[in-house]
């Protein structure tokens, strides 16, 4: 990321997913799919260049976030791609608690970086229901009109 982000950019698109893994002792920021992820320290990266704006995308309704988790990865089909009809999977609730408490716990930290970043959280479900509506507002966020 330092050697993309310089002074000589004004804009730059950084992709990241975080793993909220089922896989954790205690509490999920002592998963080592976050250690692999580097989570905190693309926070301190992130904190320390307050110019940077934060777009955070996130499900606000766990099952369809789950189901779509679970399909994504038996079918190996992500992003903007539908899943095949008739697709079933087998969410096990312990492992499923387990992840929702991850993903709330990465959700909450990353809104942490609104207090030193730009930042703005977008909810999967709104952009479903109005794609113009939260496009506008990001827009606005990004001061671009």
């Amino acid at each position: 990321m330092n050697n993309t982000f310089n002074e000589q950019k004004a804009w730059i698109g950084i992709r990241r997913l975080f793993s909220s893994s089922n896989k954790w002792v205690i509490h999920p920021r002592f998963s080592t799919a976050l250690w692999r992820d580097r989570f905190e320290d693309h926070l301190k990266w992130l904190i320390n260049r307050p110019e940077i704006h934060v777009i955070h995308i996130a499900r606000r309704q766990g099952l369809d976030w789950l189901k779509s988790l679970y399909v994504g990865k038996k079918t190996n089909l992500y992003s903007g791609k539908a899943y095949p009809n008739g697709i079933k999977v087998r969410i096990h609730v312990g492992e499923a608690v387990a992840r929702l408490h991850s993903k709330d716990w990465i959700d909450c930290r990353l809104s942490s970086l609104a207090s030193a970043n730009p930042y703005v959280k977008i909810e999967y479900e709104d952009f479903l229901e109005n794609q113009n509506t939260v496009t506008a507002r990001t827009l606005r966020f990004l001061e671009c009109d």
